[in-house]
């Protein structure tokens, strides 16, 4: 009996050892079966290093040496290599970028729509349409970093074989079409500025001849493009926008809808405390809750200039208890101090070129002044009881 048990415990030991193999075997066979329609390793090699070699007057950006990474269209990494005389002759980090690009252009095109890594910059800034798309796809760190790094770069980089992963969102990544227009995978490329990067992948694709998209998002393009599209020029403050402004007021728009919530949220809780006869009302929750909300909406947009921020809202709310007088059983200013506390944040949107918003809550807070005075079931003196 013991016996049968023991052979029993060798077979289960010895099905959870092999599972895996067979697990990385399948993924390896199936994976590498698609790698046969994208280019060679000594093709994209040479057509790298080639291109690399035009330095910065034909390229742009600092002349540094590219990775170069090559997926198919499962996204399994078929290739990968490097222009210089060793792993160390480009930024070691840049190996793993360069498969992060390639997975993306791979994932987010369809064989009659192209999108480059530089294509999903301008949807992905704050207010874009895929906002949050680089953080949505993780890379494989187990395939990024295993293996014997004196073989990365080479025909046995441990990458080869395995899914990355991984989400980039600027210049280097670009699909794959073959002669026939059929989407096969992907190449990514980095080792230098993101445009360099660009430029470098859309010269090699096109030295490789797989660069015959059938379509794409660029404007003004005959057959269609994924090349880089300059919409994205820095505002006052260094935070990208596109052309136009457009995404600035884009996202005004969002955030007005909170602005709106808080005022009357914060109206709803001064409704209830008014009725109650206590002198701080509807005005002045609204005032604050709106106030609040403004401040705190700048501090996620501008995270570096917070310190600002807080000085501003701790330095208005001192003006603010100088206009509170208290007298005869009454309380006067509450409101006044409130929206003095409510209009610095307005001055601070406009400060940051959040227009929509300053013009917005400024409206709100003339309505709730406008509100008149009135005097509910209770008269609101300071003697009456908290509640």
């Amino acid at each position: 009996m013991r016996r049968v048990f023991q052979w029993m415990q060798l077979v289960c030991l010895g099905g959870c050892l092999l599972a895996p193999c067979t697990a990385f075997a399948d993924d390896d066979s199936d994976g590498r079966s698609g790698c046969k329609n994208t280019p060679s390793f000594s093709a994209v090699q040479s057509a790298l290093t080639t291109v690399v070699g035009g330095g910065p007057t034909t390229n742009g950006g600092l002349g540094f040496n590219m990775w170069a990474t090559v997926v198919s269209r499962d996204g399994v990494v078929c290739m990968v290599t490097f222009s210089g005389a060793d792993r160390g002759s480009q930024w070691p980090g840049s190996r793993v970028i360069s498969a992060q690009k390639a997975n993306t252009a791979n994932a987010f095109s369809l064989p009659g729509f192209a999108l480059s890594t530089a294509n999903l910059f301008s949807a992905v800034q704050p207010g874009g349409s895929l906002y949050g798309l680089q953080h949505s796809n993780p890379v494989d760190t187990g395939v990024a970093y295993g293996g014997n790094s004196k073989n990365y770069g080479q025909t046995n980089d441990p990458m080869v074989g395995h899914k990355i992963g991984g989400v980039n969102v600027f210049g280097g990544g670009l699909a794959l079409y073959s002669k026939d227009g059929t989407l096969v995978g992907a190449i990514g490329v980095s080792g230098d500025t993101s445009c360099a990067d660009h430029i470098i992948a859309w010269r090699v694709r096109n030295a490789l001849n797989f660069d015959n998209v059938p379509a794409g998002v660029a404007p003004g393009a005959t057959k269609g493009t994924d090349n880089i599209i300059f919409d994205i020029t820095p505002d006052a403050h260094g935070h990208p926008v596109s052309a136009g402004g457009f995404m600035i007021w884009q996202q005004d728009a969002l955030l007005a809808v909170r602005v709106l919530l808080a005022a009357v949220l914060g109206g709803l809780v001064g409704w209830q405390r008014e009725h109650m006869g206590i002198e701080a009302g509807v005005r002045t929750f609204a005032a604050v809750s709106l106030g609040a909300c403004l401040f705190g909406l700048i501090s996620q947009i501008y995270p570096g200039d917070t310190r600002i921020s807080a000085q501003v809202v701790t330095g208005i709310g001192f003006l603010g208890a100088g206009v509170i007088v208290r007298g005869r059983g009454h309380v006067h200013g509450l409101t006044t101090a409130a929206a003095l506390w409510a209009t610095a944040a307005v001055g601070m949107a406009v400060a940051y070129d959040r227009f929509v918003l300053g013009v917005l809550v400024a409206a709100i807070l003339f309505v709730l002044l406008a509100i008149p005075l009135k005097k509910w079931e209770h008269e609101k003196k300071l003697v009456q009881p908290e509640r």
